[in-house]
C-alpha cells in the first residue's frame, strides 16, 4: 500500500474513534433507557474494539513496507559468485 493511503486510512479511523468516544460519552450523561445505553455502550465498545485492530493492522502494515531484506555479505556475494561459475 502506498504511504498516503495508510496515513488518509489512519486519519478516518482516527476521527471514527473520536465519534464512537463522544457518542459514548453522551449516552453515560444520558442514561434514562437503561436497555438502550446497555446498546450503544456494547456496539461502541466493538467498534473501539474493531478500530483498535485496524490500527494495529495499519501499523505493522506500514512497518513491513519500511522493512528492507539484508544484502548479502561480501563473502556470500563472492561464494554465489564462485558457484555460478561452477567452482563450488
Amino acid at each position: 500500500m502506498d504511504k498516503q493511503i495508510i496515513t488518509y486510512i489512519e486519519s478516518l479511523l482516527s476521527e471514527k474513534e473520536r465519534e464512537v468516544k463522544s457518542l459514548q460519552d453522551k449516552w453515560k450523561k444520558h442514561s434514562g433507557n437503561p436497555e438502550l445505553a446497555m446498546t450503544i455502550k456494547q456496539e461502541s465498545e466493538w467498534e473501539l474494539g474493531i478500530i483498535a485492530e485496524s490500527q494495529k493492522a495499519l501499523k505493522n502494515l506500514n512497518q513491513q513496507k519500511k522493512s528492507y531484506p539484508r544484502r548479502p555479505s561480501l563473502r556470500e556475494t563472492q561464494a554465489m559468485q564462485a558457484y555460478n561459475r561452477g567452482g563450488y
